[in-house]
Parts: structure tokens; C-alpha cells; sequence
């Protein structure tokens, strides 16, 4: 099975940086909608920075590898 996210960039970067919304959906290479619908079902792991009306939403790379491989997505 050819994994579909973007396994290029060294796994130590990884598991030390974050993403936008926009990075995370480049990186898996999905729609930024479907990110958006995996974290309204509380499936996907990100972290809210900042707060007030529009909060901020980050993504550690090593979290979303660890989620994407747990639930089998390519």
C-alpha cells in the first residue's frame, strides 16, 4: 500500500513543528475541509492557540502520523 501524506521531510523535523490548518491538509495532501471534518468529529489531534474569536489551530506532525497510521489512512 503507497502512503498518500508527504513522507519527505526528516521525522526528527516532524515530531518538533507544527502546522496550520493549510500546512497539515498540504503535507497529508487532502482538501483543508476534510481537516476540518475530521476535528469536528474529535478524531483528529490539534492543539487551539490563542483565544478570543478565532482561536488558531496547530497540528505536531508526529501526532497526525501517529493518527493517520492508528487508523489506517493512506
Amino acid at each position: 500500500m503507497e502512503k498518500r501524506y508527504n513522507e519527505q521531510m526528516d521525522t526528527e523535523e516532524r515530531e518538533a513543528q507544527y502546522a496550520s490548518i493549510n500546512g497539515i491538509a498540504t503535507y497529508l495532501g487532502i482538501d483543508k475541509q476534510t481537516v476540518r471534518n475530521w476535528m469536528s468529529k474529535a478524531e483528529f489531534p490539534y492543539h487551539v492557540v490563542g483565544a478570543g474569536a478565532r482561536p488558531n489551530f496547530r497540528f505536531k506532525y508526529s501526532e497526525v502520523d501517529t493518527w493517520m497510521r492508528e487508523n489506517k489512512v493512506q
